[in-house]
């Protein structure tokens, strides 16, 4: 859940800041599936917030005019090499394949397969 920072109150007057608090709206980003619990701690499978297209990398390629492209989850996966964590943070990378039927000339010349591009996407959860 993400806080709006874009409003903020910052007098001393607690009515005041619950008031902008509950003016402006918070956005839950994610909702996931709890897999197992015990005791105070919670294991969810986090692989769909991580294995989708959080960038719109789709939107981006299609808005340059270089093709129609769909995730591919199948040839998708976590990059185990830059996944790690912290006391205070976790950072998950992710390879995730691109494919469309007809990719445009920019995609085509610096892809090995202008079909199929395979991308990293990095997330720090701090």
């Amino acid at each position: 859940m993400q806080p709006n920072y874009k409003y903020r109150a910052s007098s001393d007057n607690v009515l005041e800041r619950q008031s902008v608090e509950d003016a402006f709206a918070p956005s839950v980003h994610w909702g996931f599936d709890i897999v197992a619990t015990s005791g105070s701690s919670v294991l969810v499978d986090a692989t769909d917030f991580f294995l989708r297209d959080a960038r719109n990398v789709t939107g981006a390629i299609a808005n340059r005019n270089q093709g129609n492209f769909t995730l591919d989850k199948s040839r998708s996966a976590f990059y185990l090499l830059n996944t790690k964590a912290f006391p205070e943070n976790v950072e998950v990378e992710s390879m995730l394949t691109f494919t469309s039927s007809n990719p445009g000339n920019l995609v085509n010349s610096v892809a090995a397969t202008g079909g199929s591009i395979t991308l990293r996407q990095h997330h720090s959860l701090v």
